[in-house]
């Protein structure tokens, strides 16, 4: 299509542009969106159970205590990234 406007060596340079202008640019916008919805919820929760209120009732699911602690909490399901958050000395909590 462009073969008779433009060279080879032109071509080439411009889809070798297109590529490394491109895939890094494509990276940096699914990184952003991994980190906006990573983002930190606080919910009550039962120290002794390990245990988040995710229901907002107040209450304990497992042990149905009346809860007053608060936390900040994210869901992750890569056993990847929970075993990094238990090398940094966090905890995971259930929402059950």
């Amino acid at each position: 299509m462009l073969g008779g406007v433009l060279s080879d060596d032109v071509l080439e340079r411009l889809l070798w542009g297109v590529v490394l202008v491109g895939a890094p640019s494509l990276l940096l916008l699914l990184l952003w969106q991994m980190y906006r919805d990573c983002r930190i919820e606080t919910y009550l929760f039962c120290e002794s159970c390990k245990a988040a209120d995710t229901g907002d009732t107040g209450r304990c699911p497992i042990c149905d205590r009346e809860l007053s602690e608060m936390a900040g909490f994210f869901y992750t399901s890569n056993s990847g990234e929970e075993k990094l958050l238990l090398r940094r000395g966090l905890q995971p909590y259930r929402n059950n």
